[in-house]
């Protein structure tokens, strides 16, 4: 097995976006300057051999589009996103030889826009998603004709029809592939995806996506990211990141972090 990291751009964003009280005014310094931060987008190509997959997505094409018809306005505004030549996902699968083509299957984390954006490359694929997400991430975009109140979640990345979409309920983990495994970690959003890969050299991955989007939010202690469905799911999903951490000596691949992302292994390179 082969496990690709894929660069996707990066975002632009307040640190309070990722981290709760990131910066903080106090009686002593009433006026705090908040941090603008780079944030990494990335996927993960994981190659069993028989199959080839992708743990997200990325951005989609299009969602700085100075018209809002790919993010809002409002959204490009808080957290622009960046796509370096070379960046694209078509562009980075190339590296390793692929193309969206030859991708059998999909596990998206969430429906947060930089998560899952260009699912219409996807369209005969198989598409594993958290449940509970997708029914609030479809209510909140489809409650009526008002496209500007979206937040992260876009009509038009769930308006696309995919060969099959397989709903993951909580608690609802399972082995995918041999050696990969897909964990649901509420929270964040009302279900997410994370994903525990057991390489063939003994070496140990697990993805939180962003159940752990920072360092400084999985701890110890353990500290509420910027974004919260619900908090009491959200500490017990770091909780339960956390024990497998110890009890598979794994390596947790911190989502959002521009420092940790930095030491990650890039394609063309892979662990395996």
């Amino acid at each position: 097995m082969k496990a690709y990291i894929l660069q996707l751009g990066y975002l632009e964003l307040d640190s309070i976006c990722l981290t709760t009280f990131a910066t903080r005014a106090t009686r002593e310094h009433p006026r705090i300057q908040h941090d603008w931060i780079k944030a990494p987008v990335w996927a993960v190509l994981v190659d069993t051999g028989a199959n080839k997959m992708l743990f997200d997505l990325g951005c989609m094409n299009g969602a700085m589009a100075p018209d809002g018809s790919g993010w809002s306005l409002d959204l490009q505004n808080r957290s622009p996103w960046f796509c370096p030549k070379g960046q694209s996902i078509d562009e980075q699968l190339a590296l390793i030889g692929l193309t969206t083509k030859q991708i059998d299957t999909v596990v998206l984390s969430h429906f947060h826009g930089d998560h899952f954006g260009p699912i219409d490359k996807f369209t005969r694929t198989d598409i594993y998603i958290p449940k509970e997400d997708w029914l609030n991430a479809l209510m909140i975009t489809h409650i009526d004709s008002n496209l500007g109140h979206q937040t992260s979640y876009l009509r038009q990345c769930l308006d696309v029809v995919v060969k099959q979409y397989h709903p993951v309920a909580i608690g609802e983990d399972f082995e995918l592939f041999p050696g990969v495994e897909i964990i649901t970690l509420p929270g964040h959003t009302a279900n997410l995806l994370g994903m525990v890969l057991h390489l063939d050299s003994g070496k140990c991955l697990v993805f939180p996506s962003d159940a752990v989007p920072t360092p400084e939010v999985y701890g110890p202690p353990v500290r509420y990211g910027g974004s919260i469905f619900d908090s009491i799911s959200y500490l017990k999903s770091i909780e339960k990141v956390r024990k497998l951490e110890q009890k598979l000596h794994a390596q947790v691949m911190v989502s959002h972090s521009e420092k940790i992302f930095a030491g990650f292994k890039k394609a063309p390179e892979y662990y395996d």
